[in-house]
C-alpha cells in the first residue's frame, strides 16, 4: 500500500496545484507582475483566511456573505504620473477576453474611462476585473475571485472611484441590453 501511495503521491500534487492555479488569469498575473515592482505603485492583495476574517467582523449580513462569497482580492494603484501604456491596457483587455473574460460594462465620462470584464461558469461570476483610468490622475486595475451572483455585482460597495456603476446594473442580466 505505501508503495502506491507513493506513486500517486506526485501525479495528486500536481493534480492539486493545476486546480489552485486554474481560476488566476495568466494575462493579469503578468501584467501585475510587470508593474508590481515601481516604487510609486500601492497594491493591495487580500486572499482566504483575511477574507473570511474580515467577513466575521463585517457589521451588516449582506456584506458578510459577499466576503464569504469572495476568494481572492487584489488592487494595484498607479498615481499621478505612473501612467500605464494605453496599449498595455488595450492588450490585457484583449487576453483577458481570450480567457473567457466577457465585456460587462464599459463608460466614458469626461476622459474617465472605466472598464469592466466578468468571467462566469454556468450562473456564478468567478472573476471581476475593472480598470479604471482616470488621465492625469491615476489608474486602478482591480480584480476578484470568487463565486457571486450577478445581483451580488449590485452590491458591491468597493470605495475605488468608477465602481459606483455596478449599482446601476438590473438585478438580473436578462433585464440588461444584449450586445
Amino acid at each position: 500500500m505505501i508503495s502506491i501511495s507513493r506513486y500517486l503521491l506526485l501525479p495528486l500534487c500536481l493534480l492539486l496545484s493545476t486546480v489552485t492555479l486554474w481560476g488566476q488569469s495568466p494575462s493579469l498575473e503578468a501584467f501585475y507582475q510587470r508593474y508590481e515592482k515601481l516604487e510609486a505603485v500601492s497594491q493591495v492583495k487580500l486572499q482566504g483566511w483575511l477574507l473570511e476574517m474580515a467577513a466575521e467582523y463585517s457589521d451588516e449580513a449582506e456584506a458578510e456573505r459577499l466576503l464569504k462569497e469572495l476568494s481572492y482580492v487584489r488592487v494595484m494603484i498607479f498615481p499621478e504620473g505612473q501612467a500605464v501604456e494605453k496599449q498595455a491596457v488595450k492588450d490585457l483587455v484583449k487576453s483577458l477576453k481570450g480567457e473567457s473574460f466577457g465585456e460587462l460594462m464599459q463608460i466614458r465620462d469626461e476622459g474617465t474611462r472605466v472598464d469592466i470584464l466578468t468571467r462566469e461558469e454556468n450562473e456564478s461570476i468567478t472573476g471581476l476585473v475593472a480598470l479604471i483610468n482616470e488621465p492625469n490622475e491615476q489608474f486602478i486595475l482591480l480584480s476578484l475571485e470568487g463565486s457571486l451572483r450577478f445581483k451580488d455585482l449590485r452590491r458591491l460597495r468597493i470605495n475605488v472611484d468608477g465602481m459606483e456603476h455596478l449599482e446601476k446594473l438590473p438585478e438580473q442580466r436578462a433585464e440588461g441590453p444584449r450586445p
